[in-house]
């Protein structure tokens, strides 16, 4: 007799949970909007260029010359190919047979799980997307969840409770890579340089920080791989993204917010070798 998978029995609150619960309130409160914030809806037609190839790939599929049934398991090879020569001209080397295409960022990040034993512990941050709790619901691992609370207090409590637990992931993982260094996550309060993103400013100073050290620490910052929303090259630093700047909005509280706006810091230019010139004094052209 088949047996049934009795870790669906731990799904709880799932997408059909939610639309049943919107079904209801929009029953009983028929006057009041609901301002959706679930997967919601496109809303923009496809770009030009997204038709045309869609369009090409109809007609191809319409031959007998240039019809394709089940591709390469990898990935057909133009394809890989040609994401190979569009990370060359950035100046990145990868081989296109280190490429794979996949249905989608969504589905590897719910699949990912499973290449590794039910007995881990999964560390999810609350609140997040779903799928990514039933899949892990489904396959009988534990659940850890990390507040996504945006209160300072609450989330360095919830980093020290889970400390033990955030280190000993991060050595299992450096570990399946082959490493033989270990990584630490400290509590502290570091000094960061100003940092200056169009109208905002982010005045030096100590602050309170979560730092996970790999090794010995003699690495670069790995900023711009954790927060790519603030990471900008030297060029891209006269405006912030639209999406970075309602974080900044959500985050911090009114005032914080608006003394990070306009507040940039006054500079006095001064010249090493001749201390009595200043900008006022003297005018510098360049040519080019």
């Amino acid at each position: 007799m088949p047996k049934l998978n009795e870790n669906y029995q731990n799904l709880k609150e799932s997408f059909s949970e939610i639309a049943h619960r919107v079904n209801a309130y929009t029953a009983s409160h028929p006057d009041k909007k609901i301002i959706r914030l679930g997967i919601g809806d496109v809303t923009l037609p496809l770009t030009s260029l997204a038709v045309s190839g869609l369009h090409a790939g109809v007609d191809a599929m319409a031959e007998s010359a240039t019809f394709k049934g089940y591709g390469p398991e990898q990935g057909y090879g133009f394809l890989r190919d040609a994401i190979s020569a569009y990370y060359a001209k950035n100046n990145v080397t990868v081989d296109a047979d280190d490429i794979f295409i996949s249905d989608g960022a969504k589905s590897d990040t719910g699949n990912i799980s499973e290449l590794f034993s039910a007995d881990n512990t999964i560390l999810i941050p609350d609140p997040v997307y779903p799928v990514y709790v039933d899949s892990n619901l489904m396959n009988g691992k534990k659940i850890t969840y990390l507040s996504g609370n945006a209160d300072k207090e609450k989330t360095m409590a919830c980093l020290s409770q889970n400390q033990e637990k955030i280190e000993n992931m991060a050595n299992a993982y450096l570990k399946q890579q082959g490493f033989d260094y270990h990584a630490s996550l400290q509590l502290t309060n570091c000094y960061f340089p100003t940092r200056i993103y169009g109208d905002y400013v982010f005045p030096c100073g100590y602050y309170d920080a979560a730092r996970i050290t790999l090794g010995k620490g003699e690495g670069h910052n790995w900023w711009c791989v954790l927060y790519p929303q603030f990471c900008f090259v030297e060029e891209a630093c006269t405006s912030v993204p639209g999406e970075s700047v309602s974080r900044l909005e959500q985050a911090l509280k009114e005032d914080d917010y608006l003394a990070l706006k306009n507040n940039r810091p006054d500079v006095e230019i001064r010249f090493f070798l001749f201390p009595q010139f200043s900008a006022d004094t003297i005018k510098v052209s360049f040519n080019r």
